[in-house]
């Protein structure tokens, strides 16, 4: 409820809501995400990383694992939205650094249109929503800044 009100301004009592959900080792793995998720944007990137390494290792499918949750809203429940710079390409894929997160993000080629993906280069600025996997955090609705 505190999330969907405003999730960065009671930050630190859906922190200590989050943190009473699991307990670390156990296989509530969706508490376990939402906790990461939220150390990942208000609090402690190394716990963020510790928590999806956790699960990323669990015996889950591909499909539960690839599956795109916590989408990134402002307080009006609008999709925020990114602008990063394209630092690796690779055939299906590339990483986006945000310098406003001082991060790089997962970004899949299908988050693009088709026709777009093709002209997507190393150092094309490109703008994105965020949102995360069980793995960590992903861009989603991605396309060149023109």
């Amino acid at each position: 409820m505190l999330i969907e009100k405003d999730e960065a301004m009671f930050s630190k009592e859906i922190l200590y809501h989050l943190q009473r959900s699991f307990t670390e080792g156990d296989s509530n793995y969706d508490a376990q995400f939402w906790f990461a998720r939220h150390h990942y944007l208000y609090k402690d990137r190394q716990i963020a990383a510790r928590i999806f390494g956790t699960i990323r290792k669990a015996k889950l499918s591909p499909v539960q694992i690839r599956q795109v949750r916590g989408k990134v809203t402002d307080n009006m429940g609008v999709p925020a939205l990114y602008n990063g710079t394209v630092k690796n390409m690779y055939d299906s894929y590339c990483f986006v650094t945000i310098s406003e997160l001082d991060a790089e993000i997962f970004v899949r080629y299908n988050e693009f249109k088709p026709d777009e993906w093709e002209k997507v280069t190393t150092g094309n600025n490109i703008r994105f929503n965020m949102a995360f996997t069980l793995r960590g955090p992903v861009g989603i609705n991605a396309s060149i800044n023109t």
